[in-house]
């Protein structure tokens, strides 16, 4: 159970892709102002997804966090168990 609470918490991770806007030289100024604006939505919800996997994996047993999190990486201890039951289900890491 708690295995399964941890496949879907790393499944909760964020897969966006950074698309570079097409703009027009005229309308440069614009454009950038607004993928800035697009860029740091982005960021923030990384940084909220990494939270939000840090906290739902707080209570699986065999998986501790390395490092506390400060931004959008989480890293984890994971037990040869608990790699063996991700590995089992077609993870791969």
């Amino acid at each position: 159970m708690a295995l399964q609470a941890l496949a879907y918490a790393i499944a909760l991770a964020p897969h966006s892709q950074l698309v570079h806007p097409k703009i027009s030289p005229d309308a440069a100024p614009l454009g950038w102002h607004r993928a800035g604006r697009r860029l740091l939505r982005y960021a923030k919800h990384a940084n909220a997804c990494a939270q939000l996997l840090a906290k739902l994996v707080e209570d699986v047993p065999g998986v501790s966090l390395m490092f506390p999190v400060e931004a959008n990486g989480v890293f984890l201890q994971m037990s040869e168990p608990a790699i063996a039951a991700l590995t089992a289900r077609g993870w791969r890491f």
